[in-house]
């Protein structure tokens, strides 16, 4: 697997936003951290699987159309710390 430079040593070049790793695989790249699923890694994966089940992830924006979990109502609350 590459190894990945320290956030202080990632490459900046002129016109890349602030604090991005543009360029980091070379200035044709399209990947970004795409580059570290190499044939070995996604082998190795496999070793994970379990029960064979697939999920696709190829659904159009807005799909579903309702949610296909049971999703609970959050609630914030603020309290202050007395002392």
């Amino acid at each position: 697997m590459p190894t990945r430079p320290a956030f202080s040593e990632l490459p900046l070049n002129k016109g890349d936003p602030w604090l991005s790793a543009w360029g980091l695989w070379g200035p044709n790249d399209e990947l970004g951290t795409l580059n570290f699923l190499t044939e070995d890694v996604v082998k190795a994966a496999t070793a994970e699987i379990k029960d064979g089940v697939r999920i696709g992830l190829n659904w159009t924006f807005g799909e579903p159309s309702r949610p296909c979990f049971n999703r609970q109502i959050c609630e914030h609350k603020v309290a202050s710390a007395t002392m």
